[in-house]
C-alpha cells in the first residue's frame, strides 16, 4: 500500500482564493441579483438588461478558466496570458453577437455588448489576473 503522506492531491495546484476576489464575488452576486430581477420578479431596468450581463461575464469566465488552467498545468501561480484573455473574449463576442443571434431569433446582435465584453476582460486584466 502506498504511502499516504505521500499522496499530491491535484487541488491543491489551484488559487482558490481567486474565488475570493472582490471583482469575482461582485460580478456573480450581481449577475445573479439581476437575472432574479430580471426573469423572477420581471422587473426590467434596460440599460441594465442590455450590458450588465456581457461586462460582468467575462471576469467570471475568465477567473474560472484560470482555476482550469492551474488545474491542467498543476501550477498555483498560473496566469492567463493576453492572448488568451484576447482570443476568450472574441470568441465570447463571436458567439454571442453572431452565432446566438442567427440560431434563434431571441438573441439580437448589439455591437455594445463587445464593447462591454471588453470593458469586463479589461478589468479581469487589471484587478485579477495580474502575477501576485
Amino acid at each position: 500500500m502506498a504511502n499516504s503522506s505521500a499522496y499530491h492531491s491535484p487541488l491543491k495546484a489551484i488559487d482558490f482564493s481567486l474565488l475570493l476576489h472582490p471583482l469575482f464575488i461582485i460580478s456573480v452576486t450581481l449577475f445573479c441579483i439581476h437575472q432574479v430581477l430580471e426573469k423572477l420578479l420581471g422587473i426590467h431596468i434596460i440599460y441594465l438588461d442590455n450590458y450588465l450581463d456581457p461586462m460582468l461575464c467575462m471576469p467570471i469566465i475568465l477567473t474560472l478558466l484560470t482555476l482550469q488552467k492551474q488545474y491542467i498545468f498543476q501550477d498555483r501561480k498560473s496566469r492567463l496570458s493576453l492572448f488568451t484573455i484576447i482570443c476568450s473574449t472574441a470568441i465570447v463576442i463571436i458567439i454571442s453577437e453572431w452565432l446566438f443571434p442567427i440560431l434563434s431569433f431571441r438573441f439580437t446582435a448589439d455591437p455594445l455588448d463587445a464593447l462591454f465584453f471588453i470593458v469586463g476582460a479589461i478589468l479581469f486584466i487589471i484587478l485579477i489576473n495580474r502575477h501576485r
